[in-house]
């Protein structure tokens, strides 16, 4: 037989079962007040919403154009 060298393992094994977390209690309620004045379409919520497809596609086309910035190559001494 030939020498066999046992190498440690660093693998994570878990020693305990996993913890099941605890839902954080009640929701931000900014968050339920921007999503109720979405589903209400109030002022305020469409001015961010998104542009046409044509528009938006005209932007990629745009950005497509222009080359990209070369990356800055330098070298310490």
């Amino acid at each position: 037989m030939g020498a066999e060298v046992i190498r440690h393992s660093t693998a994570l094994v878990p020693l305990a079962p996993a913890r099941m977390a605890q839902p954080a209690g009640r929701v931000h309620a900014a968050f339920v007040v921007h999503l109720i004045a979405t589903r209400r379409e109030l002022p305020q919520t469409r001015v961010r919403r998104r542009v046409e497809p044509g528009e938006a596609a005209r932007a990629y086309q745009a950005r497509l154009a222009r080359p990209a910035p070369r990356p800055v190559l330098s070298r310490s001494i």
